[in-house]
């Protein structure tokens, strides 16, 4: 089968980003008074709209919180730019890519 294009997701789908993540997330909830998460609870809460994702974790926004979910998705970004690169590649991305 041939393909004119194909899209792929950059972290969790090529680069295993999950551990960095984590941090990431627990981070901002202990900044925030918030309590941290376990990997396991963040492969269940994990969704999109990210803001949903938020909520789940234990972030509350306005008009009944305080968190801020644009400065929340600001720190994110920010840090994670920095950090990504000590992420490795899944498992066979090379050789799968490979083939595409």
């Amino acid at each position: 089968m041939k393909y004119a294009n194909i899209f792929f997701d950059w972290n969790g789908t090529l680069i295993n980003d999950v551990d960095l993540c984590v941090e990431l997330l627990n981070q901002m909830l202990i900044e925030n008074a918030h309590r941290p998460v376990s990997k396991d609870k963040y492969r269940q809460i994990f969704t999109f709209p990210i803001r949903d994702y938020y909520v789940k974790a234990g972030f509350s926004f306005p008009p009944n919180g305080h968190d801020s979910f644009d400065q929340l998705a600001q720190d994110f970004s920010r840090i994670y730019k920095i950090r990504y690169k000590e992420c490795s590649l899944f498992l066979d991305v090379i050789s799968s890519l490979s083939r595409l």
